[in-house]
């Protein structure tokens, strides 16, 4: 029909635009984007399919290592900021450029990180790639932020990933963003480890922005949520959790960030800072310290 010239439905067009995101054939993605082509120069189509059709050709112009496969690159980098979401072949060909020389790679990482903030899951095997390019002595701002993303995103954080992630919070330039990782993962009720804790207790009295605190108050609170993370042994004064050792300091410097959280005035923070007293004071096992229980 199509090469016949035939006028043909959006409805069909959509079915060989649902093979380039969503088929694993290579030949049968090959053959909807042919099919895509002849349809473009026979008919008019509709915008959004027409955006596909050339994310498609740029992903396939970085395939054939043509002259336009800088401007190609460059092309999925404009369309992804503006919200559209690679294809397969996209995929594919930016998994192959992260093996490429620093400009390539960097122009890649700027793709991906248009992809993974428009909530698009990059596939494991891409995931797995960029985890090993990650270096936790060097900064590597977009890197960075596509973790950021994945967890945003709900995908799979590799352990290797995590192990790499808690080395960079020793270097100061990335503290900070990788941190706020670890407080992502915090808020979707995953178990950090004490150090990692401690870290987030020790940057969040120096924290101005309220959006932020209440992030960083967020994750405080859950670990008092979990009442055995609070198990005091009076025997050998700490507090056990998931087979890791609390030190009892630790519970006192939560109190001392909800004090703390009291004391800024903002509503919806106060409101967050007594409910973690709340949590606190149901657990007999702990005693509030004097300044708590002044406030």
């Amino acid at each position: 029909m199509i090469k016949n010239k035939q006028v043909i439905s959006e409805k069909i067009l959509h079915i060989f635009v649902d093979t380039l995101y969503l088929s694993d054939n290579e030949q049968l993605r090959e053959k909807s984007f042919q099919l895509l082509d002849t349809a473009n120069d026979n008919q008019d189509i509709s915008d959004e399919i027409f955006d596909i059709l050339e994310l498609e050709r740029a992903a396939l112009n970085i395939s054939s290592r043509s002259v336009d496969s800088d401007y190609a690159i460059a092309y999925l980098q404009t369309k992804t900021k503006e919200g559209k979401k690679l294809t397969i072949n996209g995929f594919i060909e930016i998994n192959k450029q992260i093996d490429k020389l620093f400009l390539l790679v960097e122009k890649s990482l700027k793709v991906l990180y248009n992809v993974s903030i428009n909530g698009q899951i990059i596939p494991n095997e891409l995931v797995d790639k960029l985890v090993k390019k990650f270096d936790p002595v060097q900064k590597q701002y977009y890197l960075i932020k596509i973790f950021e993303s994945l967890v945003k995103n709900n995908q799979n954080i590799p352990n290797e990933l995590s192990l790499k992630l808690e080395k960079a919070l020793e270097y100061k330039n990335m503290c900070d963003q990788v941190l706020f990782i670890f407080v992502l993962q915090g808020q979707k009720g995953e178990n950090l480890s004490p150090m990692i804790i401690s870290k987030i207790l020790d940057k969040f009295s120096s924290i101005d922005n309220s959006l932020i605190m209440q992030q960083y108050l967020t994750v405080i609170c859950s670990v008092i949520k979990k009442v055995d993370c609070f198990e005091y042994d009076s025997k050998n004064s700490s507090s056990k959790t998931h087979s890791q050792v609390f030190d009892i300091s630790l519970i006192d410097r939560v109190q001392s960030a909800l004090i703390h959280a009291l004391e800024t005035g903002n509503q919806d923070i106060i409101c967050k800072s007594i409910s973690g007293f709340s949590k606190l004071t149901s657990l007999g096992t702990v005693k509030l310290k004097d300044k708590s229980i002044e406030v």
